[in-house]
C-alpha cells in the first residue's frame, strides 16, 4: 500500500504566492501517523512530524521530520506486539515500523499505541468484510488512441452502511499501490444497488505531466485493490481527498481533515481488500 505522504498536508501550507506580513501564533510540531493493517498482512506505521505554517522546506528538513525513536505497538485484544523499525530507501519516509507476529483478520479490532518523548498517542481501527468487484474493463478515452480508464461495478450490501477506498498499480512502472483520482466514497447514493464507476489513474499535483498520468495506457498491466474501511477511516480519507482535489486553495479551505489519532495527526486504518489484475487492451 502506498504511504500517501500525509506530511504533504502540512507541506502545502509552506507554499506562499507572495510575501505577506502575518502574525501567526507559534504552533508546536505534532506527530503525524500513517498506519494500516490489512487482512493477511502485518501492521505498518509511518511516523513523521508536522511542519509549522509557512516553514522553509528542503531535503534536509524533510529528513529531520522523520520519527525513528518511537516505541510503536499494536494489540488485537489477545496479544500485544512491538513493531520493528525497517528501512526502504525507495520511498519517503524511508524508515517505518512493521510487525511480524500480529496478522490482520476480518472482523477484528486493532489498537495502535505510539510512545515518544513522554507522550502517548493512540488509535483504534477494525478490518471490515472484504468487498468484491463484479466486473473490470479498460476503455479508451474518447478522442484518444492509447490513453484510457477502467470501468467497473460492484453490488453494495443493503443491510449495512459501507465505506470504500480503491487503488491501482501499473506493473513494472509503480512499486506501490496508488489511490485513483477519486478514491474514497460511501454508499449514500447507491445503498443496496449495483454501482458502476470509472477509475482514472492517479496523477502528480506537482508534475507538469499530470494530464497523461490521469490515464492508463494500452498495454499496461494494472493491479486493482478494492477496500472496505470503517467510518473513522472514511472520514479521514474523504476530508483528505477533498483537500487534494482542491489543492489550489488548500490553505484557505475551511474544512478540517478528520483524524482518528488521539494525541497526534493522521490515520490508523484497517482494510478488508480484494485484488484484481487487468491488461489494458
Amino acid at each position: 500500500m502506498k504511504f500517501f505522504f500525509i506530511l504533504f498536508l502540512f507541506l502545502v501550507f509552506a507554499s506562499c504566492t507572495k510575501e505577506i506580513q502575518l502574525k501567526t501564533p507559534k504552533v508546536d510540531s505534532e506527530i503525524v501517523v500513517d498506519g494500516y493493517i490489512e487482512q493477511g498482512q502485518f501492521p505498518v506505521v509511518y511516523l513523521t512530524q508536522s511542519f509549522p505554517f509557512c516553514s522553509t522546506i528542503d531535503s534536509a528538513s524533510l529528513f529531520q521530520q522523520i520519527v525513528s525513536e518511537a516505541k510503536v505497538s499494536v494489540s488485537d485484544g489477545e496479544k500485544i506486539e512491538i513493531l520493528t523499525l525497517k528501512l526502504d530507501t525507495s520511498f519517503y519516509p524511508p524508515l517505518y515500523y512493521k510487525g511480524n507476529e500480529i496478522i490482520g483478520e476480518v472482523g477484528k479490532q486493532y489498537n495502535l499505541k505510539v510512545e515518544i518523548r513522554g507522550k502517548v498517542i493512540t488509535a483504534t481501527t477494525s478490518i471490515l468484510p472484504i468487498p468484491y468487484l463484479n466486473s473490470l474493463a479498460f476503455h479508451l478515452e474518447e478522442g484518444m488512441d492509447t490513453l484510457g480508464y477502467l470501468l467497473t461495478d460492484f453490488s453494495d450490501n443493503p443491510n449495512e452502511k459501507n465505506f470504500y477506498r480503491i487503488y491501482t498499480k501499473i506493473k513494472n512502472k509503480e512499486k506501490k499501490f496508488l489511490t485513483t483520482y477519486y478514491n474514497t466514497f460511501d454508499d449514500q447514493y447507491f445503498n443496496g444497488q449495483t454501482f458502476h464507476f470509472v477509475l482514472y489513474h492517479t496523477y502528480s499535483y506537482i508534475s507538469t505531466t499530470h494530464f497523461a498520468q490521469k490515464y492508463y495506457k494500452l498495454g499496461d498491466t494494472i493491479d486493482v485493490k478494492f477496500c472496505s474501511i470503517d467510518k473513522a477511516s472514511f472520514d479521514f480519507w474523504n476530508t483528505y481527498q477533498g483537500k487534494v482535489l482542491n489543492i489550489t486553495s488548500f490553505a484557505s479551505s475551511p474544512n478540517k481533515i478528520k483524524s482518528n489519532i488521539n494525541g497526534g495527526l493522521g490515520i490508523w486504518a484497517g482494510y478488508g481488500a480484494s485484488y484484481y489484475q487487468i491488461i489494458a487492451k
